[in-house]
């Protein structure tokens, strides 16, 4: 199925497991694609935000939040970007810990959950129409 697919499903309230819905998306009109809206830390769970999807508009950028650990926006071609630990904003007050070993373990936490990510899109997407390598498979989500 396209990423469109996993979007729209997300951002009306059917999450594949471990996804959950974020605070931003972008949405186009179907007929015009000048025609946009972009929602920022807004609720999108609030009817009339979804009534726009319902009604016509295309997502084109959803912000999904996966496994309570990472955020992420995933776009309708399947563009995953501003990645972001949920949470790391609070362990930034702390003084006693060392800046290098706490990039590294933030590095190794957000991988993992990214090659986790990855694995819970081509499940929710019922895989890919051919068997590529793991290699080419990343490069494309």
């Amino acid at each position: 199925r396209p990423f469109a697919d996993l979007l729209t499903r997300t951002f009306l309230g059917d999450a594949p497991r471990g996804f959950a819905l974020g605070r931003e998306c972008r949405m186009c009109d179907s007929s015009d694609a000048k025609a946009s809206i972009r929602c920022a830390d807004l609720d999108l769970a609030d009817a009339a935000v979804r009534r726009h999807v319902r009604e016509g508009m295309r997502l084109t950028h959803l912000e999904v939040e996966f496994e309570s650990i990472m955020s992420c926006t995933i776009d309708e071609k399947g563009g995953i970007g501003k990645l972001k630990l949920i949470g790391s904003e609070a362990a930034e007050d702390l003084p006693d810990e060392d800046p290098l070993a706490r990039l590294d373990a933030e590095f190794a936490l957000l991988s993992g959950t990214l090659r986790q990510l990855v694995n819970a899109i081509n499940q929710a997407l019922a895989g890919y129409a051919e068997e590529a390598p793991l290699v080419d498979r990343m490069a494309v989500a």
